[in-house]
């Protein structure tokens, strides 16, 4: 397997255990109440890491960080754009 899907394959599996984290601690109110920030950015990195699998596995990466459903992805492919 290349290094980019076994990176990508690494990405996804460690992505799933933030979401399983965050369920996990979720499953407290007293930590949602306390955490929704600290959770809120658990979630946001494991889907920051879905992302990124995405687009190195991808055989246009550029054309895939413009389609990512991360607004920050789309902004760094059209600050490339603007760069070029």
């Amino acid at each position: 397997m290349p290094i980019n899907q076994q990176l990508a394959a690494q990405l996804n599996e460690l992505g799933k255990s933030l979401e399983r984290l965050g369920e996990t601690l979720c499953a407290d109110p007293a930590i949602i109440s306390s955490h929704i920030g600290a959770l809120q950015e658990i979630d946001r990195i494991a889907q920051m890491q879905f992302t990124i699998a995405t687009i190195i596995t991808a055989d246009d990466p550029y054309e895939a960080c413009l389609n990512s459903p991360l607004e920050r992805v789309r902004k760094l492919a059209l600050i490339e754009a603007l760069a070029a």
